[in-house]
């Protein structure tokens, strides 16, 4: 019992694990996004009034992100060209960031004006559809966000909005497009992971692991009960027991026993397998008979006996047995 509870305890953990570590990625791709709008707000600074703040702010969020962990081999395996997108994206922030820091102020705006991937968009949709996270209320794409921004700064100078080419992140429409929107700045809101999507995706292939793990831990168990059983060792008691079969019950002689099983003396009265009553210490054991012959038969108890039951049980049988053996002895 305690070797099954033991057992689902750890699937219990190990599904918490992966619902976790799954809700932390959920959060990365979150913190991704707000670099994003971070990246946006000095792209659309011309006079860089807030531009340390805005600094300070993506400098912050991307020491949130770890792309190991976003980005797993699997990950990679299945969207390369957004994983290596998401890579060149957050290189350039970190880039930009150590470039001011220095004091290169210029570098590191040119080089946040050129970073942003045209297929941006795609790669957060597609670690939000790996991940499974819930998707947006907001915006529908990032595309959205930089249009909406770019029509706003338009509106502020005075001048034309530029081209859909030059001032827009253009995802690229695929596999992974259509998973989620991006939030806005303003009205950004962390992304889950749902009690349903947990069994979808990429969970799946956790599933499978843990249903192969309770396999695994199961037959283990089995086998070392089996084991355990074998080297279980035969007290020598010849004691005599009731034993009923079907409505009849008969005394016979119990050769030797363990906690799972004995072997029984009955004179014929067994003819063939099936299913027995013994009593033991004054409570009775259901038992199954394995094998028999003209005068032994094996029984396997379909439960095993109390270890203090049957230690009282076989003691007195073999008390019993030695007072036999000196009594008989006195007549040799």
């Amino acid at each position: 019992m305690f070797r099954k509870c033991a057992i689902l305890a750890v699937c219990v953990f190990l599904f918490g694990v992966q619902t976790a570590a799954a809700q932390t990625r959920c959060t990365m791709v979150d913190t991704v996004l707000q670099s994003f709008s971070v990246v946006q707000d000095i792209r659309l600074d011309e006079q860089g009034a807030n531009f340390s703040t805005n600094l300070e702010r993506l400098n912050r969020l991307t020491g949130q992100i770890s792309l190991s962990e976003l980005q797993p081999a699997s990950y990679s395996a299945d969207f390369p060209v957004e994983s290596q997108s998401l890579s060149f994206y957050l290189a350039t922030l970190r880039d930009a960031a150590r470039e001011a820091a220095s004091g290169d102020r210029d570098y590191a705006r040119k080089r946040l004006s050129r970073g942003v991937p045209d297929n941006l968009g795609a790669s957060l949709r597609s670690l939000e559809q790996y991940w499974n996270c819930l998707p947006s209320e907001t915006l529908n794409s990032v595309d959205a966000e930089v249009s909406t921004k770019a029509a706003r700064a338009s509106q502020a100078s005075g001048r034309a909005p530029k081209s859909a080419e030059t001032s827009q992140a253009k995802p690229k429409a695929g596999r992974s497009e259509g998973v989620r929107g991006s939030p806005s700045i303003s009205g950004f809101k962390t992304v889950g992971v749902s009690a349903s999507d947990v069994f979808q995706g990429n969970s799946l292939r956790f599933i499978v692991m843990m249903l192969g793990f309770i396999a695994a831990a199961y037959f283990y168990y089995r086998r070392q009960r089996k084991k355990s059983r074998a080297r279980e060792p035969r007290r020598i008691i010849h004691a005599p027991a009731q034993l009923q079969i079907g409505p009849a019950k008969h005394t016979m002689i119990v050769i030797d026993i363990t906690r799972f099983g004995l072997k029984v003396q009955h004179d014929g009265k067994i003819k063939k397998t099936g299913k027995l009553q013994i009593e033991i210490d004054g409570n009775w054991h259901v038992g199954q008979v394995q094998w028999s012959n003209d005068l032994f038969a094996g029984v396997k108890l379909k439960r095993p006996i109390g270890v203090k039951a049957f230690r009282d049980y076989v003691e007195t049988a073999q008390e019993k047995l030695a007072l036999e053996k000196e009594a008989l002895a006195g007549f040799v």
